[in-house]
């Protein structure tokens, strides 16, 4: 929530979209990389291992961001932000939105990595495969991040890309429950990519756009409370 924070009060507003899609790609990655290390390690019988190199990791994130990332948020502003402040971003409309973009998308996601695996199963396919498509929609995804591609951040609407990208989820998650052959699967998990692409930058530079930087912690806070309820609420009712 905070790196989200930060980066929306770095970025200008026109360049927001682009930016939030870098961070995705930095999450889309370690999901790619994350799984198939650990498990690497688990093989070999060294999950101690594991665990040091990601305490590692996260004790150089800290040393480097206090040596490069610069405070936002200055002290002098802590006493202005007052309850009517988070009533109104309550009442935002885009913000109210976004939470709910966020609920439905992380809701897909929870959901999908429950049945997908029994789906597989029951057309014949071993569940081993849901890693492979998995990855493949991390991987479209990663591409329209981290290519010329990320440039409709900057060219559309947010909230016209959030709804696009919903209507791709929805697509793929019904063409996910029809389908028996690896290659309509696959394509399935394309159009999810897609989909999720277009949510996951868009609906973070709406809450950038709409709050101001004193009140941008607490819109995030707003923001990532769904956010974090689709993951449990979606594995949990599937």
């Amino acid at each position: 929530m905070s790196t989200f924070t930060l980066i929306g009060d770095h970025t200008k507003a026109n360049k927001a979209g682009k930016a939030m899609a870098f961070s995705g790609a930095t999450i889309g990655l370690s999901a790619l990389i994350g799984p198939a290390f650990g498990g690497a390690m688990a093989a070999r019988a060294q999950i101690e291992t594991v665990f040091m190199i990601v305490a590692g990791l996260f004790a150089l994130t800290g040393v480097l961001s206090i040596w490069f990332v610069s405070e936002s948020y200055k002290k002098s502003e802590r006493g202005q932000v007052q309850l009517k402040d988070l009533s109104r971003l309550l009442r935002n409309r885009p913000l109210i939105q976004a939470s709910i973009a966020a609920f439905s998308l992380m809701m897909s996601n929870g959901t999908l990595s429950f049945p997908l695996p029994l789906h597989l199963e029951s057309v014949g396919f071993t569940t081993s495969i849901t890693g492979g498509l998995m990855s493949l929609f991390a991987g479209v995804a990663l591409i329209i991040f981290l290519t010329p591609l990320n440039k409709i951040y900057n060219k559309h609407d947010p909230m016209s890309l959030v709804t696009t990208g919903l209507l791709f989820i929805t697509i793929a998650l019904l063409f996910l429950s029809q389908v028996a052959t690896l290659t309509y699967l696959g394509l399935a998990m394309v159009i999810y990519g897609i989909g999720f692409a277009f949510v996951f930058p868009s609906m973070n530079q709406l809450v950038t756009l709409i709050s101001t930087q004193k009140e941008r912690g607490k819109a995030y806070g707003i923001f990532y409370a769904p956010f974090s309820l689709g993951a449990v609420a979606g594995s949990s009712l599937a």
